[in-house]
């Protein structure tokens, strides 16, 4: 048999040798990832046009009163819950139940009521009070238009001359 420290001797060179031939290096390694956001489609309405409401020549003494129309369109995303109203203007003393153009020629200072509705029978006044006199829509990604109903009611003694107001469409989503 062998000497214990020619053992000994023979397995510390085995365990020397064999870390001399398998050597460990240790490095770093950084890892980073971006996670972009989700492209989400905002909750938009927009107001695409208005077109203008123009009232005929208007006679005091004609039995019938005059009416006109306007179209305001808009566009919405689908499921979009939204109201329009429409302000007083800027008649003075002017409501949104009673209205008043303005003369501006040729002396500006006559006034002419009217009224704007939601329907064509002149019955249900368009104001701007969210569940009161606005009109509610649901938007579905397409131009949508809806008409604003106007009248000069009869028997109304001014003066001649051109009339005008101007009123704010309000988009509440």
């Amino acid at each position: 048999m062998f000497p214990r420290s020619i053992v000994f001797i023979v397995l510390l060179l085995f365990f020397i040798s064999q870390n001399s031939i398998a050597q460990t290096a240790t490095g770093a390694l950084g890892v980073t990832a971006t996670v972009a956001p989700v492209p989400s489609v905002p909750s938009t309405c927009v107001l695409d046009s208005v077109t203008s409401m123009i009232f005929p020549n208007y006679n005091p003494l004609d039995a019938h009163s005059d009416d006109a129309t306007a179209l305001i369109t808009m566009t919405c995303n689908a499921g979009i819950s939204y109201d329009i109203g429409i302000n007083e203007g800027h008649g003075s003393g002017a409501t949104e139940s009673n209205r008043s153009m303005t003369e501006v020629f040729p002396e500006a200072t006559g006034l002419l009521p009217y009224g704007l509705f939601q329907n064509s029978n002149h019955t249900d006044n368009w104001g701007d009070i969210l569940g009161k006199d606005t009109v509610h829509m649901e938007g579905n990604d397409l131009p949508q238009q809806l008409t604003v109903y106007g009248q000069i009611s009869t028997d109304q003694m001014i003066e001649p001359g051109i009339y005008m107001d101007e009123v704010t469409i309000i988009v509440t989503f």
